[in-house]
């Protein structure tokens, strides 16, 4: 019959019976991969690996996710402005002060947002 999956569960199939692969005589061609695999994660911390994956998908997501298209993305974008203006307060009703080029900012993305599905 044949060898039915690679890795530690191979599986060689004769005459009806299944017997187990040794680990070593399992899939030999990816034998040099798998020890390239584990010596590289032995030289990489976790640190640096958690620091890689997320700048690549921080990367990944500052171009898949277009300016001013999550629900609450503009009032988080005025309150960072307004914060870094000195107003570190808002006011009793929640409203804080932004320059009108930068209030204009939100209505012309939406403006210019593909409606189509």
């Amino acid at each position: 019959m044949g060898d039915v999956e690679c890795g530690q569960n191979a599986v060689h199939q004769s005459k009806g019976a299944s017997v187990p692969m040794a680990p070593d005589t399992a899939c030999p061609s990816h034998a040099g991969v798998l020890e390239r695999t584990a010596a590289l994660i032995e030289r990489v911390s976790a640190e640096c690996l958690f620091l890689g994956v997320a700048l690549l998908w921080g990367l990944a997501l500052v171009f898949l996710v277009p300016p001013f298209r999550v629900f609450d993305e503009p009032m988080h974008y005025e309150r960072a402005w307004s914060v870094a203006d000195g107003q570190l307060l808002s006011a009793p009703d929640g409203t804080v002060r932004v320059p009108t080029n930068v209030a204009a900012l939100f209505k012309v993305a939406m403006a210019t947002k593909d409606l189509s599905p």
